[in-house]
């Protein structure tokens, strides 16, 4: 199916209308698509999947992304007693990328993000309350992603990690080789004659069915995530100027001449006394012009 809807976007963003020939490849593809087509009725899903409510039961969830689509598929792990554990395909659910370009790991945590639905879409319709969840990945950058908490991420990154806590809350998120998720699978199709016998995706992997401690625990490759939000703190230091403490222009000019007086008195300059004189009130002007310029051209050009 998941060929079929790639196919649909393609003739979509070749502006193919309605009553219009397709281009020679997307033809192609869709006569593939046709020839394969009766294959189909080949296909058979059992309706019983061997649950049972006294056996003990585990919920696996897989995703995976390709640069076409992305694709989720939940499997029912049942066991009964100290029998061999089954596994078989619950539901599944793959999507076409979207239109705008965007990068693989973001394609990731879309198929991410579409797992927690499905799983909280069955969890709220069947009674799998108190079975065990684990989900699997195959990007490291994405268990990366939910290891943090969202407002750690951009904001593309940190909308989606809230997404899927809220669905699958503090669920367990394992690491899956490529080779062993069935949700790659969905991302890129399959013919129908090769769907019928496909073990890894009506089953899952094989390690599935063996204890838990067999099952992989190899953590990815450490790789720095992208996307992480910076964050910057600035402290701004407001300069107050002295002229601004004073009503009118003479009167800062006659206080800051006594202050300017009283400076050379302690360096016994002057010994004036009395009244401001002409030249003191020049001098004091002077300065205040010239300080004020400096203070511009400082705020202007810093």
């Amino acid at each position: 199916m998941i060929r079929a809807k790639i196919l649909l976007q393609t003739l979509w963003k070749e502006g193919t209308d309605w009553d219009e020939c397709a281009k020679p490849n997307s033809v192609h593809v869709w006569c593939r698509f046709v020839e394969n087509l009766s294959e189909v009725g080949k296909i058979e899903v059992p309706r019983w999947i061997g649950f049972s409510p006294t056996y003990n039961i585990q919920t696996h969830g897989f995703c995976d992304a390709s640069q076409e689509a992305y694709c989720a598929c939940l499997y029912i792990r049942c066991q009964q007693d100290i029998n061999p554990a089954t596994t078989r395909l619950l539901v599944a659910k793959g999507k076409v990328a979207p239109l705008q370009t965007i990068s693989l790991p973001r394609l990731e945590l879309c198929g991410a993000v579409l797992l927690s639905k499905l799983l909280n879409q069955v969890r709220s319709q069947l009674d799998l309350q108190k079975a065990s969840v684990y989900l699997w990945c195959d990007s490291s950058i994405v268990l990366a992603w939910l290891e943090k908490p969202p407002y750690v991420w951009k904001t593309y990154v940190a909308n989606r990690i809230s997404e899927i806590l809220k669905n699958v809350g503090n669920s367990t998120w394992r690491h899956v080789r490529s080779n062993d998720n069935p949700a790659d699978l969905g991302t890129r199709g399959c013919k129908p004659q090769e769907l019928v016998s496909h073990s890894l995706w009506w089953h899952g992997p094989e390690w599935l069915c063996t204890p838990p401690n067999s099952w992989p625990s190899s953590q990815p490759q450490k790789t720095q995530p992208p996307d992480q939000r910076t964050i910057k703190a600035f402290h701004m230091i407001e300069k107050k100027d002295v002229i601004d403490g004073f009503s009118s222009f003479a009167r800062v000019l006659r206080i800051i001449g006594y202050v300017f007086r009283f400076f050379h008195k302690c360096k016994k300059i002057s010994q004036d006394a009395g009244p401001l004189t002409q030249h003191e009130i020049n001098n004091t002007k002077t300065r205040l012009i010239i300080l004020a310029q400096k203070r511009y051209f400082e705020d202007e050009y810093s």
